[in-house]
């Protein structure tokens, strides 16, 4: 058995209970669901030599997938982008982009350019071989649910 203490208005007096609830009915988990939304992965959709790989001097568009490990689906997610990085510049989009509904265990690419990438950056050529740029991600959605993820992108 589990108990519950609520609080009732009755006929205009505030009083506190217990329910003592069967455990079939106090452990629905309901209160326990959430949706979680992550970063899953990148791939290179375009870069200037079509190696696949971030290379320095390179204007690329990464495709971002994110994922839903959590126990609830997510209505209405947006995801917004940022780098804070010495070798990156023209960084876009400056705004956040809809990844629409994802259900528990679901991954989702969205993009935001007509070319199919999520982001678009330039590396500076004077960027060292090795370098990790992180890219942070901040989400939310309809139900105001905020999460934060991140990844870094190795430059050869």
């Amino acid at each position: 058995m589990k108990n519950l203490s609520i609080l009732l208005l009755c006929a205009g007096l505030l009083q506190a209970c217990t329910l003592n609830l069967p455990d079939s009915v106090a452990d629905t988990g309901y209160e326990n669901k959430i949706p979680v939304i992550e970063f899953d992965k990148y791939s290179v959709y375009f870069d200037y030599n079509n190696d696949g790989f971030v290379n320095k001097g390179e204007t690329v568009g990464l495709q971002v997938w994110l994922k839903n490990t959590g126990t609830r689906a997510a209505k209405g997610v947006e995801a917004l982008f940022s780098i804070n990085s010495p070798y990156v510049s023209n960084f876009t989009p400056g705004t956040g982009i809809d990844y629409g509904d994802i259900a528990i265990g679901e991954t989702v690419m969205a993009y935001f350019y007509v070319n199919y990438s999520t982001i678009q950056f330039t590396v500076s050529s004077s960027t060292p071989e090795g370098t990790q740029i992180p890219i942070s991600i901040s989400i939310v959605d309809e139900s105001d649910n905020t999460w934060t993820s991140s990844f870094n992108v190795a430059i050869q």
